[in-house]
């Protein structure tokens, strides 16, 4: 994690972030409130997009961030009743949904990807087959985690079953099992994989993985106001944000080759 930690300050952002950030030196910018991550934030995602477009072949996707303190407490039950597992398969819907809705369906890149039509619509092929629906454009915060939570019950349904008496519940996952997954990499044995996704989800990924190496672009996906999302120090916001640093951050860098 060392090289993909920005160096902050207690109280501000050093100058030297945006350089950091600018060469794709650093994936995490850590700081307090107020010390400028969010301003840093705005710059890339409102006033550099064309540049890094043009300039760096990087295509910058993020969600719709407004200031809202009462996020976390519209979906706090849902969100506490995920397993560290239910959360691989959150981010990763939450993740393919940016690069579907800003990247791929992009009217704004029309061009860019012009001859990548035969790859877009294998993508959008695996897109749909896991049974993800496209946001139908831009859309809050709030309303981008009520989708995919959404989408993750519908992908992972789960029957919970309490038992008489103070024997407890018993819950039962409809979703993929393990010989599920097996099978389904069994079924492309070429098919490039990663270990630290889902295998429906993965194929997504390696579909968009091709659509980046056709067009010759990077892909950033950015986010902000993480401590926002979840109750601050409790246990949910600890498994859903090691799961989003450890599985992901180090983990999934999607752009081409």
């Amino acid at each position: 994690m060392d090289k993909s930690l920005a160096t902050t300050s207690d109280d501000f952002i050093h100058a030297s972030v945006f350089d950091d950030l600018l060469a794709d030196r650093v994936d995490l910018i850590p700081g307090t409130k107020g010390s400028g991550k969010t301003a840093l934030y705005r710059i890339f995602v409102d006033f550099l997009p064309e540049m890094m477009l043009e300039k760096r072949k990087v295509v910058i996707a993020h969600g719709v961030q407004q200031r809202q303190d009462t996020i976390f407490l519209a979906h706090k039950q849902q969100f506490d009743q995920l397993s560290e597992a239910d959360f691989v398969d959150f981010w990763c819907i939450y993740f393919v949904s940016l690069a579907h809705e800003q990247f791929v369906s992009s009217k704004k890149l029309t061009v860019a990807l012009k001859s990548c039509q035969n790859e877009i619509s294998a993508f959008q092929d695996a897109y749909t087959k896991v049974g993800l629906r496209p946001l139908g454009g831009q859309k809050t915060l709030k309303d981008i985690l009520a989708w995919a939570l959404s989408a993750l019950q519908r992908l992972k349904p789960k029957l919970a079953y309490t038992l008489p008496g103070s024997g407890g519940q018993l819950e039962l996952s409809l979703g993929d099992n393990e010989s599920n997954q097996h099978e389904s990499r069994e079924s492309d044995p070429h098919r490039e994989s990663d270990p630290h996704m889902p295998a429906r989800i993965d194929t997504i990924a390696s579909c968009l993985n091709k659509v980046l190496i056709r067009a010759d672009l990077y892909l950033w996906l950015m986010v902000d106001r993480l401590d926002e999302l979840f109750a601050r120090r409790s246990d949910t916001e600890t498994r859903a944000l090691v799961v989003c640093f450890e599985r992901f951050l180090c983990s999934l860098r999607i752009e081409s080759a």
